[in-house]
């Protein structure tokens, strides 16, 4: 999930941050400008070696989606984010579990939802409210309200194995770090990314929230993700290398210079395993949807979007229909996509979560 800040430009100062650890020699890199000018590559090879199967989220009163996205596959559970309410669908079926729906602005309820994170200690639904200042609780079973929490300087948040949680702070509050380590009872710890001054800010920008792979939590800047362990550690894992096409910072935080970004990489999307990188980027007034293996360095599939009837993502053939998608979640190495059927008769349905495999 990517949310809209004004004056914010969170990645600049994490690059100044973490910029000691950028040891592009020593990490693994995928080699984008090189092959920029690549069109399709592969495309059947790749498609086949895909295994996918889906799962229809059940419709019913209590769980009518609109534009969604997974939040995380828990358990027996698929938690599903509306960015209006957030719903637990069994994993296996797609049937309706429960749903947190407290939007309001009641002691117990969100103004609106700007990250959500899933407890591994209980299960419980961690809403994080940047427009109420606070983070609640809702329980998994029945959505109902448990505790909240004040708050007015994390802006996102990933839970560590341990039952700790991880935090970005707004770089509008006076916090002396960047990225925050609190207990289970969200009690501060550390501070893991000191902080090393502002940037200058000149309009409306997108920030990156954490990543997690498998879950791992990690972070990115212009061009490199790094891993961020257990212990606070981070260390370079994988360079994404730009060279010249490499967004400047002046022009990605200037919305008046919005013109010129056509020139750069800019807007990824990432999603990755241990081998694979799915990137989506604009560059050139066109969508590119890259598939590279880490390791090899490889572009295993690539699809250029340039017009409106361009087909959007990677096809992925389940049974006799083709869903065309792209993942933003990973686990366990299984890709999990939201899509929607083509079918006619299931226009009025909800979306269903496609899930594959890339075959070895």
């Amino acid at each position: 999930m990517r949310r809209i800040f004004f004056l914010l430009i969170l990645s600049y100062m994490l690059y100044a941050c973490m910029e000691k650890n950028n040891l592009k020699t020593d990490v693994l890199s995928i080699p984008i400008e090189e092959c920029i000018s690549e069109g399709m590559k592969k495309e059947d090879v790749f498609i086949n070696k895909l295994n996918a199967s889906i799962i229809p989220l059940e419709l019913t009163d209590s769980s009518i989606l609109g534009d969604c996205y997974i939040v995380e596959d828990f358990n027996d559970k698929i938690i599903i984010c509306d960015y209006q309410n957030v719903y637990a669908f069994h994993n296996v079926n797609g049937s309706f579990f429960s749903r947190v729906s407290h939007k309001g602005e009641g002691p117990e309820d969100y103004v609106g939802i700007s990250d959500v994170s899933i407890s591994s200690e209980d299960g419980s639904i961690l809403i994080l409210d940047n427009m109420g200042k606070k983070l609640n609780f809702y329980s998994i079973n029945d959505g109902k309200f448990v505790n909240s929490i004040s708050n007015d300087t994390v802006v996102s948040i990933q839970q560590l194995k341990d039952n700790r949680w991880l935090a970005y702070n707004s770089p509008l509050h006076s916090a002396k770090y960047d990225i925050c380590i609190y207990d289970k009872q969200w009690k501060l710890l550390r501070g893991i990314c000191k902080r090393k001054g502002t940037a200058e800010h000149k309009g409306i920008i997108s920030i990156n929230d954490f990543l997690s792979s498998n879950g791992e939590a990690y972070s990115y800047t212009n061009d490199t993700i790094y891993h961020i362990s257990e212990t606070g550690d981070i260390t370079s894992f994988l360079y994404i290398a730009k060279g010249g096409l490499s967004i400047p910072d002046e022009i990605a935080s200037d919305i008046t210079q919005k013109s010129k970004r056509d020139s750069y990489i800019w807007g990824e999307q990432i999603c990755f395993s241990n081998k694979y990188c799915f990137l989506r980027y604009y560059y050139n007034r066109k969508i590119y949807f890259d598939i590279w293996n880490i390791h090899s360095k490889e572009l295993c599939y690539r699809n250029i979007v340039q017009k409106p009837s361009d087909k959007m993502g990677l096809p992925i053939k389940v049974g006799n229909e083709t869903y065309f998608t792209w993942p933003k979640y990973v686990n366990n190495n299984t890709f999990y996509c939201i899509t929607y059927s083509e079918n006619e008769d299931k226009i009025e349905d909800n979306p269903i979560v496609l899930k594959f495999k890339i075959l070895s």
